[in-house]
């Protein structure tokens, strides 16, 4: 029985096509194509990597030159306040310093800028003259002119060493008092002619900035931030900043400041001279890196080790996923292949027999619709197939072909006036947008999917705003977008604003996939335009490859010409309504604001009048605030009296309320109709009144300064004009004391003011 199993004269026939298809086709293949494909992308990745490496490397240098010098530039902004100590010699310095104005200004530079730590004055001989420096609590601490006093720093060996000329230098980084790197800038002070300063004099002034802190100041830019800040790729990047010595000056989670990075292949190949990329095992990342290297010495400025290094690991996991994912291609194509092979083999006698046959007895039973795949064989049966095919083609085809014709145009203009029915009444325009492709994938069977973009202006991006079925409302969720003119569909006819058909997705280039609908094998778009500009796109995807004809394109490019106009209707409408709203809200806050300011300039904050009582109530009624509250009627009845209270509304604004008292059996809504209408005019009445006395105040206002400036124009003699100005003031302001000061320098004079007491 075993036996029998494996012989292979045994097996169904389709089952030897399938191993002959595996042991020709698939073994071959994935011994090939699965490594070519892992050395391919590898070879590709390093190339990438080197090639990113060489653009980055450079424009890290060109960012950190740009950097300090803007770093000096800040600072030499900071020097006009101390350029008044220039020329100073140490008896004169001992004056400021006891007098202390040499203090304000530079502790005012320190506690406005929280990484300047150090401020030192320095004589052409390198002596400190003011010394001020951060503390760890915070505080400034001023040292001064002492020849015992020393803290040497990098900014007194570049003046020992005579390297600092008249423009400003920046050190190297050092650790400062705190640990934290620092670097200093020294400026020269700039004599106005051309004297001689002495040795004495003070000749420098050194600003010593903690990096770690430049993250803290709003004024001096962020060092660090900016010195790492490269652009972002695909491979992952570190970059590594080294001083002179190979010591690290940019901290990371595992390696501190100021570790020992000396023994790094590319610090010592950068201080070699050699700028470039290398491969390595980095200290840092303890893997082996690609890696870009070069020492730099800025102008006037520090000297820096770049190393910018990417692990190469990535670029071997990359190389093994692309042969994993080669391989379940191939494999899939093999099985897809094979699967088809096997059934084709296996079909190609028995299964067009059977059809044949069944085909032959329907044609004697007088159905003559029945459908027969043309077969390009030569053999008996690929005859047999095609005769029988033509004679019943011949005599359905004049028939099916005007019935299509009529039920589709039929349809279509059944659908065309649905949508055009519903564009004409729908002013919402997400609503109109999602009726719309609901419409149309559910009355066309070949739309699977229809969707609708609307371009934005300012970003030049096709925004999806409505889409069909769950998948529509994930696409929807995630903001889809496409630019325009991108390599797409909607790209394509946003930029062009004519069709734009892709038949086959699988072959056309201007389809571009998208992961949520893989099931899409044609696509149409037609642009959505008013006049010269396109504002969107009507996108329409389908399941069969051709889908979309010439007439297809007719038809929708109708649906979307009423659509734009539909779509321009409803934003015009939503614009109408979103400024009458906003015109409203305006009306009433400004008629709040009036009103305030009137009660605001009332001594009696409340107005109140009476008719049919002893005396005028000077607070609300409970009756009145219940009104006010409820910005409707408020009522109460006691002893067959009915005493109610209706809201003064001005623009939706409550201004007061009107309380009433009527006998019960004359209260009805005739009555309730009448206040109400009475309050209405009440209130714009006191509006009425308000704008009145609003004008008045401000007519009163332009007489009195008209009056006042008329007398002042007589006369031509300043002090006569001033005495005028004093005395027309106190008299138009009521005011016993009117003061006007012509102030000329810091310190007044008694010459500086004209004073006139009444």
């Amino acid at each position: 029985m075993l036996r029998g199993r494996l012989n292979v004269l045994h097996w169904p026939l389709r089952v030897k096509l399938a191993v002959l298809f595996v042991l020709a086709v698939f073994v071959p293949v994935t011994l090939v194509a699965v490594p070519f494909a892992s050395q391919r992308r590898e070879v590709l990745l390093r190339d990438q990597a080197e090639a990113q490496l060489e653009t980055l490397g450079p424009f890290g240098i060109a960012q950190a030159e740009r950097t300090f010098q803007a770093l000096g530039n800040q600072t030499e902004q900071m020097i006009s306040p101390l350029t008044r100590f220039q020329g100073l010699n140490p008896d004169l310095a001992e004056t400021i310093i006891r007098s202390g104005t040499a203090e304000g200004p530079v502790m005012q530079l320190m506690l406005d800028r929280a990484s300047l730590v150090r401020v030192r004055l320095m004589a052409i001989d390198n002596t400190p003259i003011i010394d001020a420096h951060r503390q760890n609590d915070g505080n400034i601490e001023f040292n001064y002119y002492d020849e015992t006093y020393t803290a040497p720093t990098r900014a007194e060996q570049l003046i020992a060493e005579g390297r600092v000329s008249e423009e400003t230098m920046l050190t190297n980084i050092y650790p400062g008092l705190s640990g934290d790197p620092v670097i200093d800038v020294v400026l020269p002070f700039q004599t106005d002619d051309d004297t001689t300063i002495s040795d004495e004099d003070p000749g420098y002034a050194v600003f010593t900035y903690d990096l770690l802190l430049t993250a803290q100041d709003e004024v001096i830019p962020d060092v660090y931030r900016t010195l790492l800040d490269i652009p972002k790729t695909d491979q992952p990047h570190h970059i590594c900043l080294l001083n002179d010595r190979g010591q690290l000056l940019s901290p990371t989670e595992d390696f501190d400041v100021w570790s020992d990075m000396s023994a790094s292949p590319g610090f010592g190949a950068a201080q070699r001279g050699e700028t470039g990329i290398s491969e390595y095992t980095s200290m840092m990342l303890n893997a082996d890196v690609m890696s870009y290297h070069a020492a730099v010495d800025f102008t006037n400025g520090p000297r820096i080790t770049f190393l910018i290094e990417t692990p190469t690991d990535y670029i071997e996991e990359q190389a093994f996923e692309e042969g994993l994912f080669t391989l379940a291609i191939v494999s899939s194509g093999v099985i897809v292949l094979g699967l088809a092979a096997t059934m084709l083999g296996a079909s190609i006698v028995t299964r067009p027999l059977n059809r044949l046959t069944f085909a032959a007895r329907q044609i004697v039973a007088g159905q003559f619709d029945v459908e027969l795949a043309e077969m390009n064989r030569r053999d008996e049966i690929g005859q047999l197939n095609n005769a029988l095919s033509q004679m019943i083609g011949q005599l359905l085809h004049a028939v099916s072909e005007l019935e299509a014709q009529v039920d589709e145009r039929t349809r279509n203009l059944e659908l065309t006036l649905e949508i055009g029915r519903a564009v004409t009444s729908i002013r919402d325009l997400d609503q109109l947008l999602e009726t719309v492709v609901n419409l149309i994938r559910d009355q066309f069977d070949t739309i699977y999917h229809a969707q609708i973009f609307l371009v934005d202006a300012r970003t030049r991006q096709a925004q999806l705003r409505a889409s069909t079925g769950v998948v529509g409302r994930q696409l929807l969720q995630h903001g889809h977008y496409l630019e325009v003119g991108s390599q797409s569909v909607i790209g394509s006819v946003t930029a062009a604003g004519h069709a734009v058909i892709a038949l086959d997705t699988s072959h056309n280039p201007i389809h571009k996939r998208n992961e949520f609908l893989p099931d899409t094998r044609a696509e149409m778009a037609l642009p959505l335009r008013t006049g010269n500009r396109i504002i969107g796109a009507l996108d329409l995807q389908s399941t069969r490859p051709d889908a979309f004809s010439q007439h297809d394109v007719d038809l929708f490019q109708g649906m979307a010409d009423q659509l734009t106009i539909a779509i321009e209707n409803a934003t015009l409408f939503a614009e109408s309504t979103a400024r009458l709203h906003e015109i409203e809200h305006l009306n009433r806050s400004l008629t709040q604001t009036a009103w305030h300011q009137v009660e605001q300039g009332r001594e009696q904050r409340t107005l109140n009048a009476s008719v049919g009582l002893a005396e005028t109530a000077v607070t609300w009624s409970p009756l009145q605030l219940e009104a006010i509250q409820k910005r409707a009627i408020a009522e109460h009845i006691e002893d067959n009296i009915v005493t109610f209270a209706v809201p003064v509304m001005l623009r939706d604004q409550v201004l007061g309320a009107v309380e009433w008292q009527v006998p019960l059996d004359r209260y009805s809504q005739n009555t309730r109709q009448t206040a109400l209408e009475l309050t209405s005019r009440l209130a714009l009445t006191a509006e009425n009144i308000r704008l009145f006395e609003q004008s008045r105040r401000v007519a009163q206002r332009e007489a009195l300064v008209n009056q006042i400036s008329n007398k002042l124009t007589v006369s031509t003699d300043v002090n006569q004009i001033l005495q005028i100005a004093v005395r027309e003031l106190g008299l138009a302001l009521q005011s016993s004391e009117t003061v006007i000061k012509l102030q000329e320098s810091t310190f007044p004079t008694e010459n500086d003011s004209i004073q006139l007491d009444e």
